[in-house]
């Protein structure tokens, strides 16, 4: 703020002052500040991929620069809006995937949000692989309550990767027994894949890293199954 006094900018708009959103069951709504000063409120939107927070900013912005959308234009865009990497799933073999590049604990409470208002039939399970320099114990408290069973893995490719002994004893800390340490992400996907049962869910998260790792090990065995179908 004394940024932007110094310089003139004007007028300033806070998220969660001037504009912002407030969360329902499996929705959210914003509302926007208009050039005429008047509220802009947007329709209910479903909870998806991309935070609330960042849409909201960004439509702030487009606002404040003179673009013009309908809110018909607003759920059609954002129906086709998705980012490899958030929240992004998946189904293969009656059992869905889903796979998140959150990496701090704010990024893990929105998964947690995001998979609270879409519950699996069966159990769900954790590949969880985190860089060193990151908060893990908080992103594990942030997952509470989640998963059934954690499978962590060793990185040994990229040197910020945490030990997954040092993961897995963290979790232990946290109250979390079924936990599992892999050498790899290759063995632990195959060793959580080993015990989902149809109506499963798996869902890997902790870092880009991660994803980026166990993502093609899931669309290979899916261009398997759609070819032996």
């Amino acid at each position: 703020l004394d940024c932007a006094a110094r310089v003139g900018a004007a007028p300033v708009l806070r998220l969660g002052s001037e504009f912002g959103f407030e969360r329902e069951a499996g929705h959210w709504r914003g509302v926007l500040w208009g050039p005429d000063g008047r509220a802009r409120p947007l329709p209910a939107l479903p909870q998806g991929p991309l935070l609330p927070a960042n849409i909201c900013s960004a439509l702030q912005a487009a606002v404040l620069l003179g673009c013009e959308f309908s809110d018909p234009q607003l759920v059609m865009a954002l129906a086709a809006a998705c980012p490899r990497g958030r929240c992004e799933t998946h189904a293969v073999a009656g059992r869905d995937y889903v796979f998140d590049v959150a990496h701090n604990p704010a990024a893990v409470f929105n998964l947690h949000e995001y998979l609270s208002v879409r519950p699996c039939k069966g159990k769900t399970f954790a590949i969880f692989s985190v860089m060193g320099d990151k908060d893990i114990r908080g992103m594990i408290r942030a997952a509470s309550g989640l998963f059934d069973a954690w499978f962590v893995a060793d990185q040994a490719g990229i040197a910020r990767a945490a030990a997954a002994a040092d993961v897995a004893a963290l979790l232990h800390e946290e109250g979390h027994m079924a936990v599992s340490t892999s050498r790899n992400l290759r063995q632990a996907f195959r060793r959580a894949r080993g015990l989902m049962a149809e109506g499963d869910r798996l869902v890997v998260f902790g870092s880009f890293h991660t994803v980026a790792e166990v993502l093609p090990l899931l669309e290979r065995e899916q261009a398997r199954a759609e070819v032996g179908a």
